[in-house]
C-alpha cells in the first residue's frame, strides 16, 4: 500500500484495505490448520487419525480440553488443536480408551475418523491378476 504524508489518510487506507486482507488471510490459515480435522460440537469430540499416526481433535469446550490434556494430548496454542502422539501406540490406545468414559460422564460423545481423502481398509478380496495370454497360434493370411 502506498501511503501519503497525511497520517490520517494513511491510517484509513491501512484499516480499510490491509487489515481486511489480513483478517481474511488469518481465517484461511486457521481453516488450513485444521487440515481435515472436523471441529467438535459441545456434545461430541471428533478425533481424527493423522497420516503420521497421531490423533488430533479440536474440542468445543474447556471441559473436554482438560480431559484430553490429562491424557497426553498437547494443545497447539495457535490453532487450539489437541494432538496425541502416535510414537507409543500402547499409550495412545490406553489414552483413547480412558477419555471415552470420562467425556461420556460429562455428556460428551466421541467419534473417531480417518482424515478426509483417506479411506478405511475394506474387507473386499484383492483383485486377481489377469490370466496370462494363451499360446499364440499363427493365423493363415489370405489375400
Amino acid at each position: 500500500i502506498a501511503l501519503t504524508d497525511d497520517p490520517f489518510l494513511g491510517a484509513e487506507q491501512v484499516a480499510g484495505d490491509l487489515l481486511v486482507r489480513y483478517d481474511r488471510a488469518l481465517a484461511q490459515v486457521r481453516h488450513n490448520a485444521l487440515d481435515g480435522i472436523q471441529p467438535s460440537q459441545p456434545d461430541r469430540v471428533v478425533l481424527t487419525w493423522q497420516p503420521d499416526g497421531s490423533v488430533a481433535t479440536a474440542p468445543a469446550d474447556d471441559r473436554a480440553g482438560t480431559i484430553l490434556a490429562a491424557h497426553g494430548f498437547i494443545q497447539d496454542p495457535h490453532s487450539g488443536i489437541y494432538r496425541l502422539s502416535g510414537d507409543d501406540t500402547q499409550a495412545q490406545a490406553r489414552a483413547l480408551r480412558e477419555i471415552g468414559p470420562q467425556l461420556d460422564a460429562l455428556g460428551i460423545g466421541t467419534a473417531l475418523q480417518h482424515p478426509a481423502g483417506r479411506h478405511a481398509p475394506t474387507s473386499a478380496p484383492a483383485s486377481m491378476p489377469p490370466a496370462p495370454a494363451g499360446a499364440r497360434t499363427p493365423t493363415a493370411r489370405t489375400r
